[in-house]
């Protein structure tokens, strides 16, 4: 009996682990650090924006993910302490279509900018 149940137990163990579908991207410059993951296709996207460079505080930092499937953008006057970070998450069901790696337009303080590419 055992025999036979372990090989329809391998089998659903190997489909529940292929259906999962996990994302994790990443890209880093001298002064920002960018990570887009989810768990699973169908939920959220997480998304945090996170300043690691020299200035204390940054100030008037807009952001654009260039992709195609993943595009968010926004801006924020100042940045969440003690992290220097943006954090926020959002959906998109196409995001297997992507082509990598993904520009991320960085602008901060009026006169600053990089473009830091996630893959």
């Amino acid at each position: 009996m055992r025999r036979k149940i372990l090989p329809i137990v391998m089998m659903l163990l190997l489909l529940v682990g292929c259906s999962s579908e996990k994302l994790s991207l990443h890209g880093e410059s001298v002064n920002w650090n960018v990570s887009v993951s989810n768990e699973n296709k169908n939920g959220p996207i997480s998304f945090v924006i996170r300043y690691i460079g020299e200035e204390d505080q940054p100030r008037n930092v807009r952001y654009q993910f260039a992709g195609q499937a993943i595009s968010p953008s926004g801006s924020m006057e100042k940045l969440s302490a003690p992290y220097k970070e943006i954090s926020f998450k959002s959906y998109s069901n196409d995001y297997e279509s992507e082509t990598l790696p993904i520009p991320v337009h960085i602008q901060w303080n009026r006169d600053q900018e990089e473009t830091i590419y996630v893959e």
